[in-house]
């Protein structure tokens, strides 16, 4: 399909915003770009589906209280996942390019995931990840299915948002790390606690889930080898202390 001028202006205008930050998937960025697609939310997530773990996720106009149990119980049957393993394409589709709706409701997928929490009509772009990872846009519509318009414009979009996610990751490689075991995210959700933020608090900030940040501490705690907040603060805070003296 012929994009308009209008939407290849505003596709221009979008790169050219997310390429002059340091993380393209802002949610104000998502916020832009959910305006250019006519969508009403969108989930940026990088997963390791064989750890059943989100190693992060931005999100615009999602609940930030969708549970993750049911999606990683019933992914195995979502439509969008088994065409791409089974192809390896990174390409825009959308879930009722492979089920009818009929079909779709007869799946657990549809029963513990779709109804109680999302929408059945997604559209969804994957982008070159780690070995082990996934990475990847999911654009939702409450009311009614995407169409060939939106569908060609996310295949524009796609190779530039690729280049906006390596140019990310190279900065976040040459950047000073927070600690040498943990991720950036979990420094991200460190940096809070030691504000003195909740949990809740910390998800409202960042914008995931609760349990997120949970499984987030839970594995900060891992890899520093300790067992509370203040324990961590202090074991990330030590070494670049010790480097200022």
């Amino acid at each position: 399909m012929r994009l308009s001028r209008s939407d290849l202006e505003g596709a221009l205008s979008f790169v050219s915003e997310a390429g002059s930050e340091d993380e393209p998937c802002e949610p104000h960025l998502l916020e832009r770009l959910a305006t250019l697609i006519r969508c009403d939310a969108i989930s940026y997530a990088e997963l390791e589906p064989g750890r059943a773990e989100v190693v992060f996720e931005t999100t615009f106009g999602c609940d930030p209280e969708e549970p993750e149990e049911p999606y990683w119980a019933t992914v195995h049957e979502h439509p969008i996942h088994l065409h791409r393993d089974a192809t390896g394409t990174r390409a825009a589709v959308k879930i009722y390019d492979f089920i009818t709706p009929r079909e779709l409701r007869r799946t657990r997928f549809y029963s513990e995931f779709i109804r109680p929490w999302a929408s059945p009509f997604m559209m969804d772009i994957s982008l070159p990840a780690p070995s082990g990872r996934t990475r990847g846009f999911c654009f939702i519509r409450n009311e009614t299915d995407f169409g060939e318009r939106e569908r060609s414009l996310l295949e524009a979009l796609r190779p530039h948002l690729t280049h906006l996610r390596q140019v990310a990751d190279e900065r976040a490689r040459t950047r000073q790390p927070y600690h040498e075991n943990i991720t950036k995210r979990q420094g991200e959700v460190l940096t809070l606690v030691g504000e003195g933020l909740t949990n809740r608090q910390i998800a409202e900030r960042l914008w995931i889930s609760p349990g997120t940040v949970r499984r987030h501490l839970d594995n900060i705690y891992s890899a520093l080898d300790v067992h509370t907040r203040s324990a961590a603060l202090r074991a990330t805070t030590r070494p670049a202390l010790d480097k200022a003296h």
